[in-house]
């Protein structure tokens, strides 16, 4: 009994010592019974329509697929820009939660932000995806008054492979290709477009991956056919670069473009945007390029606030 009631002594010992203010501790801070506080008004309330269908599509030649955004909407009673985004994936996979503090950034910013998935491999291939984003674009327009939308200001934000999506919306903007078949007659057009690491130049890119020691590269086997994976003729391939590559739709009706790239980057090298940057401005399009030092593809430096800060400068400046 002695040795039990030993131990009880000793558990209550250990517990009326934590029970004990630490020395040199700050004291516990504790509300008042009543007090009154001043709220400075700087954030915009805003509310968030997950998964809202934009457009039936088509997988396997039948229209099974519903593919969705999720609709970022600040209260407010004017007409707002709205921004849309294309996540990431290498093509197989489009997570429209990618980047949602980007996304909720620029909705308390004042933009309508809408953040899109789109068809990806093996059940589709290009130009699917460019498709849908136009398409996006479109259904937006026709829903513009109920989303307090002002359609003549719609720009566009994509990362890696919505990157690459990102700056073939801006160069296609204003011509008719891969035109929008699903809200005719509603434009696709953009004001501007941010693309964040994305592909700009397919055949330099089907190039560096194969010093990598890839024979035929797999983005450009699923990007292309889809399960059917890619002919190994040399012309059928360039036929096909060609057709989905931004440099071949460069004019002087593209969309303003701002590029940023981590120069640490070894997925996609910051090489990449240099090509469609000096692309656009020989054409005379308004563009800008900015390099994120020590940055990779993707990660956290995308979201702090001074990356933030930098698109906002960009997008206020056309949106």
């Amino acid at each position: 009994m002695s040795t039990l009631k030993s131990f009880f002594l000793c558990l209550l010992s250990i517990f009326l010592f934590f029970l004990q203010p630490l020395s040199g501790t700050a004291e516990v801070f504790s509300f008042a019974p009543e007090e009154t506080m001043t709220v400075q008004i700087k954030r915009t309330p805003v509310i968030l329509l997950n998964n809202v269908v934009y457009k039936q599509a088509d997988i396997y030649g039948y229209l099974s697929k519903p593919l969705t955004m999720d609709l970022l909407i600040p209260r407010t009673h004017k007409k707002m820009p709205a921004l849309v985004f294309y996540p990431g994936g290498y093509f197989v996979a489009s997570n429209k939660s990618n980047f949602i503090q980007l996304c909720s950034s620029f909705a308390e910013k004042g933009y309508v932000v809408a953040a899109v998935e789109y068809r990806v491999a093996p059940t589709s291939a290009f130009p699917a995806c460019l498709q849908d984003a136009k398409s996006a674009i479109a259904w937006l327009r026709v829903h513009a008054h109920e989303y307090s939308i002002d359609p003549d200001r719609i720009g566009v934000i994509g990362a890696s492979a919505g990157g690459y999506i990102a700056s073939m919306m801006a160069v296609t903007s204003g011509q008719d290709v891969f035109s929008n078949q699903d809200h005719t007659p509603q434009s696709s057009s953009i004001r501007c477009a941010v693309s964040l690491f994305g592909v700009t130049d397919l055949s330099s890119f089907a190039a560096y991956r194969r010093e990598k020691g890839e024979a035929i590269d797999p983005f450009l086997t699923l990007f292309y056919k889809g399960m059917k994976g890619m002919e190994k003729n040399g012309k059928t391939e360039a036929s096909l670069i060609k057709k989905a590559n931004p440099l071949t739709y460069v004019s002087h009706t593209s969309a303003p473009v701002l590029f940023m790239h981590g120069t640490e980057d070894s997925v996609v090298p910051p090489e990449q945007s240099e090509i469609l940057y000096k692309a656009l401005k020989k054409a005379g399009v308004p563009t800008g390029r900015i390099l994120l030092s020590g940055a990779g593809h993707g990660g956290a430096s995308w979201i702090q606030q001074p990356v933030l800060d930098k698109i906002a400068s960009f997008l206020d400046l056309y949106l």
